[in-house]
């Protein structure tokens, strides 16, 4: 499948695992306060969609521009500079305080180089991806940031997960707000959706791309 078609399979099923759990609660007969804890416990399960997005599509991201093979004196600085931090290569993470250590990097470097672009498909969520963490990922692959009117409802599902997540009882879950935080997410998976398929089609990937400066 294209990027298009991988993207498109995958949002649409997170929009039909959301809409699946809105209904729990309405279609089963729970006592009050099973119901109550049911809506509560929704919030982790939106939460685990919406990360779960975005490591996907980031993925799929990053195999077809590996596909593309494409020189690594043709990647724009962004891109090249995670990949070096990456897991994989670590290489500017690495110290190098004596002569020995810095041959070791030259040489790690050189070899890199040689090669086109592979890009390491771990994606840094930090396990809470809220606008902030968003745009870096965005920024590490030279993509536009996400619409500002993001950061609030964004940080709101935040702190709801980490609260429910951490056990905090005094956190009150309704129906009107998992609904909220389920369209939140449907609409961000369209939208970043949208910036990656702009990126991609505008070549952002590399150096001499006019939206170098994100």
């Amino acid at each position: 499948m294209s990027l298009q078609q991988e993207i498109y399979a995958d949002i649409d099923w997170r929009m039909s695992e959301l809409a699946l759990l809105k209904t729990i609660p309405l279609r089963l007969n729970f006592l009050p306060d099973q119901n109550k804890n049911i809506i509560k416990y929704l919030v982790p399960a939106i939460y685990a969609i919406w990360e779960g997005f975005i490591k996907h599509c980031f993925l799929q991201y990053v195999k077809v521009l590996n596909s593309e093979r494409i020189p690594i004196d043709n990647v724009h600085i962004n891109i090249l500079t995670h990949s070096l931090t990456s897991k994989k290569h670590m290489l500017l993470e690495t110290p190098r305080n004596n002569f020995e250590s810095k041959i070791k990097f030259i040489s790690a470097y050189q070899e890199i180089i040689k090669q086109p672009l592979q890009i390491d498909p771990n994606i840094p969520t930090k396990s809470n991806v809220n606008s902030k963490v968003v745009n870096d990922i965005l920024k590490r692959f030279n993509l536009k940031k996400l619409p500002s009117r993001y950061e609030e409802p964004l940080n709101k599902l935040l702190f709801f997960r980490n609260a429910i997540a951490h056990g905090d009882n005094a956190i009150s879950v309704d129906m009107t707000i998992i609904s909220q935080f389920s369209d939140l997410v449907m609409d961000l998976m369209i939208d970043i959706y949208g910036l990656i398929e702009e990126g991609y089609n505008n070549k952002t990937f590399e150096y001499h791309s006019p939206a170098q400066h994100l």
